[in-house]
């Protein structure tokens, strides 16, 4: 590979005839593309319709001095650095520290020396063209970006068809999913049954982003599709199982709760594998069950070895059940401090049935300090009274 540097466009600034017809000789000799302007306004004219390489300008000049020329190039720079060299009669040592100050990069003392000015050149060249990969550099990422986003953008539009999210309608469910990124690995489900049981789900994949909300289109399939033909829990937790089993790697997995809610028969039916406990709260705000994990979660344990066994509970009076994922109790502020599970309870001890949900939203909300914390957060509340049309 050659070591050569590439021809510049240098824009030389002189009045006197003579010295710009020598400089003009000498650099195109050595290789460069040179502009000439007689005065300071005409080489502005020059640099604003198509900026050079490299300014080279005499400090007195008529129309417009090199000084004012300097600093209306500075005014006008683009984010691609034109270096200046100050071209100076000797014993104007103000003139070439004014020209420094005003912008300039480097200056030489007239009579111009050829062999200095070439190596001042050349250090520029060198600036030049490592300012010149960089800003080559700076577009190909700006593009890979650009696609990236689009790409992202298409992925997400997709996920969300899949994943149903914000169109879970039914009269008895409200719902909070806030995600870290622009793809969350939570997932929150709801789907009517034919027997008139609703079927719930949160689920909370491992990781973040895409990687972490690709597990959860496969487990969004199935839980819709197997709920619509009127499939048990058991048989669809053992499905999911199946499929992420063979597609995930072993370091990853999705943690789930799955419910089937009875009205009639005023039944929860629950299999939880790694989310924190869901909790049945009556009317005064009190704990009157929970729904632990009992269950790894889904896609650690083989077909053979995985449990898909549920517990149930029946409640007599009106209650609610709250589901979460752990990202709402870890959820930390700036000075690292976790929401925690007793701040949780104190809002629904503290709180009706039916504001509960926007309550513990806000408290969390306002413990971030903003609308999005550094892992997604699932919660879900559920009105259990008698039968509900949807």
């Amino acid at each position: 590979m050659s070591n050569a540097l590439e021809p510049i466009r240098i824009l030389l600034a002189e009045d006197n005839a003579s010295v710009l017809a020598l400089l003009d000789k000498f650099l195109q000799k050595i290789g460069h593309v040179v502009e000439l302007a007689e005065n300071g306004q005409e080489a502005l004219e020059k640099y604003l319709i198509n900026p050079p390489d490299l300014l080279l300008t005499d400090i007195n000049m008529p129309v417009m001095n090199g000084l004012d020329l300097i600093e209306k190039v500075r005014e006008n720079q683009t984010e691609t650095w034109v270096p200046i060299i100050v071209l100076s009669a000797l014993g104007e040592e103000e003139d070439i520290i004014k020209g420094l100050e005003t912008g300039a990069d480097d200056y030489l003392s007239k009579p111009i020396n050829l062999s200095i000015l070439r190596a001042k050149i050349k250090s520029m060249q060198k600036m030049i063209s490592l300012q010149s990969i960089n800003k080559h550099t700076k577009e190909e990422l700006r593009k890979a970006n650009d696609d990236l986003e689009q790409e992202q953008e298409l992925a997400k539009n997709l996920a969300d068809n899949i994943l149903n999210q914000g169109n879970i309608k039914h009269p008895c469910v409200e719902y909070w999913l806030c995600a870290a990124k622009q793809f969350s690995g939570d997932l929150i489900g709801a789907s009517q049954t034919a027997d008139e049981r609703l079927h719930i789900m949160v689920a909370d994949s491992s990781g973040h982003g895409l990687s972490a909300a690709l597990p959860t289109l496969a487990v969004a399939k199935i839980f819709h599709t197997m709920s619509n033909k009127g499939f048990s829990i058991p048989s669809i937790v053992a499905e999911m199982n199946l499929a992420t089993k063979a597609m995930l790697p072993e370091d990853r997995f999705v943690a789930a709760a799955l419910f089937s809610i009875d009205f009639n028969q005023k039944v929860i039916e629950c299999w939880n594998g790694g989310l924190p406990a869901a909790l049945v709260i009556d009317k005064s705000g009190t704990v009157v069950h929970e729904f632990k994990s009992d269950h790894l979660a889904i896609s650690i344990l083989s077909a053979e070895k995985f449990d898909s066994k549920t517990t149930a509970y029946r409640w007599d009076d009106t209650c609610e059940l709250i589901v979460y994922s752990d990202g709402l109790i870890e959820a930390e502020n700036s000075s690292g401090e976790q929401f925690g599970l007793s701040a949780l309870l104190s809002v629904i001890k503290e709180n009706e049935q039916g504001k509960r949900l926007r309550t513990i939203k806000d408290r969390a909300i306002n413990h971030l300090g903003s609308e999005q914390g550094e892992d997604d957060i699932s919660l879900l509340a559920i009105n259990c009274e008698q039968k509900v049309d949807s």
